[in-house]
């Protein structure tokens, strides 16, 4: 989830990845600029995510 905020108040929230049905309990940019996400969940898994691309 991301949360936009004003004035110390949400503005506005997005949710990514809820396809997953899987906690993210930790997201990283790596070097080459891509994000990492480490799920939690029985068989927790360690995600990269490249943007899509034309």
């Amino acid at each position: 989830m991301r949360l936009e905020l004003s004035n110390d108040r949400v503005v506005r929230e997005m949710r990514y990845l809820g396809e997953l049905g899987e906690r993210i309990r930790d997201v990283a940019v790596g070097p080459d600029g891509f994000v990492s996400v480490v799920t939690e969940s029985g068989k927790g898994r360690v995600l990269r995510i490249k943007p899509v691309t034309g």
